[in-house]
């Protein structure tokens, strides 16, 4: 028998997920594009984006990873 309670749960995915990924990376572009780097904290991306800070943290690992994205995704 399997224990489903001792495994981790990965939250499910809705469909419009993806945008707020995106929306998360063009917020950190305007920030970048209105401040300068040194202004793109995760808490000022999130109020550009208008979600919660924590939903940062649920797309990406930390501001580095998001900044990466910034990068490589647009």
């Amino acid at each position: 028998m399997c224990n489903t309670a001792a495994m981790p749960r990965t939250p499910a995915r809705r469909p419009d997920d993806e945008g707020r990924r995106a929306e998360l990376i063009a917020a950190a572009s305007r920030v970048i594009a209105e401040h300068g780097i040194a202004a793109a904290t995760t808490r000022r991306i999130a109020e550009e984006a208008g979600v919660p800070t924590g939903l940062v943290h649920y797309w990406f690992a930390g501001k580095d990873e998001l900044l990466e994205a910034v990068i490589t995704d647009t």
